[in-house]
């Protein structure tokens, strides 16, 4: 997502950033994120604007690899996409893609074994983020029907209507589903992006696992549920941390150079993340009485657009990527010195 300061906002539809309250333009051509506030541009707290110019360069293919790095098959058609997932009982892949003409993410199913996609949500919002529930019958997703992106979970059959579970000012998205809780991407005005749990029974309320000044997104709990892994720039850069859950009472970090989007294999012995260079890592470790990491292994460079998040099979052999498809002109960067000086 970008990063905003208070003056700055993105006007996704004229492809612009322009200066909150009283607006005037700082740029134009920006590249963002069709269907969603995601403008890809960077500004720092001095001032320096770096943005993407021209557009197109965020559609890709559902792509099987394998831990080679050998891309061994593909899902669905190629479209613009951000977070494909694999069902527990790994038949289907659900996935949010872009619908061209009204310019909104839907969920899509992909059935596996027959090699059909049906189309999930029907409403003209935003449909983002799917999660599947642990038994497989349920979809979780966020979506922006109500000016807000609320979680919404509907029957994987699709034979009922969505329903809200959770909605707060800022936006929502989960990140992961376990037996007991939901853990949510919590963007707030005062404290950016915070990690949030949403217990799953009883009458418990959303509360936050790590809201500090810093940045923590991507949270996911191991299979046993005891431990969260995430990221944060709180060294100065991404990285991917481990620490106890749902308490505090211990912390690792388990990147070396840079690292996010971790995501657990099924058996809980290995971490896998996303490097700094890009590259999908590979990190042995030991959840029992205490956590214990081993050294992090690259394993093969992903060419993944900027949001996108990926899924592991299994038995932990094959990776679900969304591989970018490379425009016909590459996209250029552009800094801006001095973008909130109104001449």
């Amino acid at each position: 997502m970008p990063f905003c300061l208070p003056r700055l906002c993105t006007h996704v539809d004229a492809r612009a950033l322009k200066t909150a309250g009283d607006p005037f333009p700082v740029a134009e051509q920006v590249d963002y994120l069709p269907g969603s506030i995601q403008g890809q541009f960077s500004v720092s707290q001095t001032g320096v604007l770096a943005f993407n110019s021209g557009g197109g360069s965020l559609k890709s293919q559902i792509t099987w690899f394998d831990r080679g790095g050998r891309a061994i098959g593909a899902v669905g058609p190629p479209s613009v996409m951000q977070a494909p997932a694999i069902s527990p009982d790994g038949t289907t892949v659900v996935v949010d893609r872009l619908d061209e003409a009204s310019g909104t993410y839907a969920l899509w199913l992909y059935d596996l074994v027959h090699q059909t996609g049906s189309r999930f949500t029907f409403d003209p919002s935003n449909h983002m983020f799917p999660l599947w529930s642990p038994d497989g019958s349920s979809i979780l997703f966020a979506s922006n029907r109500t000016g807000k992106f609320g979680l919404y979970e509907k029957a994987a059959s699709g034979a009922e209507q969505e329903k809200l579970l959770f909605e707060a000012d800022g936006e929502t998205l989960p990140t992961d589903w376990s037996p007991r809780f939901v853990l949510l991407s919590h963007v707030a005005v005062k404290t950016g992006i915070d990690l949030w749990s949403l217990p799953m029974a009883g009458n418990a309320k959303a509360a936050p696992v790590l809201r500090t000044r810093f940045a923590e997104n991507h949270g996911k709990l191991s299979p046993d549920g005891r431990w969260l892994a995430y990221d944060s720039d709180e060294s100065g850069q991404p990285e991917v941390y481990v620490q106890t859950f749902p308490g505090a009472e211990g912390k690792w970090q388990v990147s070396t150079k840079g690292g996010a989007r971790p995501v657990w294999s099924r058996s809980g012995r290995e971490l896998f993340y996303i490097s700094a260079d890009n590259n999908l890592t590979a990190v042995d470790v030991e959840s029992g009485a205490r956590f214990e990491h081993g050294v992090p292994r690259p394993l093969f460079d992903v060419h993944m657009p900027p949001t996108a998040t990926y899924d592991v099979s299994r038995d932990g052999t094959r990776f679900l990527i969304l591989k970018g498809i490379d425009p016909e002109v590459a996209a250029p960067m552009t800094v801006v010195v001095n973008s909130l000086r109104r001449e």
